[in-house]
């Protein structure tokens, strides 16, 4: 059924990241204000944009982005135990979203760098990834997406298919895991996931409850 209201969305990439601009068309935009207004902690509960990524195609593990027009974001690692050795709760992204409220529309432009991802030659990423983005009008109810799901967003097998990402991901296949901090002293392990022996060049950069950043050499093995 194709959408009420017209969304449009752009990709592109480079050596350090993937990048989404998208603009929603909207001709009651006091109504996306009040749905504003009345959340302080978005992006649920307010329109938004979401960015599906099934970089190995495998149809059962993806990576979920989710904004809105005020740059509020919240991202989700769907995957399987085989694949990473943490909890869901011990991976961090950070990426980046900014928003912007139109006359007749509103905007919503977001970074995510390839430190987000499990880029592990194992999982045979390519050029082509799977992709959707999805757009949630909570005030109508009205759920549309670039790739139909005939449902739930969350259906990586429905993704479509994004082609030419011609990067070079080694520098990123590298896993900090184990954080541990005792009291002056924090303790990580690095992991190698390129394939080949490695000499890195490490620092550990820690920002303080009063937002100073500390900054040291690491010191130790490459796992």
């Amino acid at each position: 059924v194709p959408a009420r209201l017209r969304t449009a969305c752009k990709v592109a990439w480079d050596d350090r990241a993937i990048y989404f601009a998208a603009r929603a068309d909207e001709p009651d935009m006091q109504g996306v204000r009040d749905s504003l207004s009345k959340v302080k902690n978005g992006p649920w509960g307010t329109d938004t944009i979401e960015f599906f990524l099934d970089l190995n195609r495998d149809k059962s593990t993806y990576y979920q982005f989710c904004t809105n027009s005020r740059g509020e974001k919240w991202e989700a690692r769907i995957t399987t135990k085989d694949l990473f050795d943490g909890s869901s709760a011990s991976w961090r992204c950070e990426w980046t979203s900014t928003g912007k409220i139109l006359n007749d529309g509103w905007t919503v432009e977001a970074a995510i760098p390839y430190t987000c991802f499990d880029l592990r030659p194992s999982l045979n990423i390519g050029e082509v990834i799977g992709v959707n983005i999805c757009r949630s009008d909570v005030r109508k109810k009205e759920y549309t997406s670039w790739s139909c799901t005939f449902g739930d967003f969350r259906t990586p097998a429905a993704f479509g298919l994004l082609s030419g990402i011609d990067v070079e991901l080694k520098p990123f296949r590298y896993e900090v895991a184990g954080i541990d901090w005792q009291r002056d002293r924090v303790r990580a392990s690095v992991r190698n996931h390129t394939g080949s022996r490695q000499q890195v060049k490490a620092t550990f950069v820690a920002e303080s409850p009063e937002g100073r950043l500390h900054t040291a050499p690491a010191q130790g093995r490459m796992s």
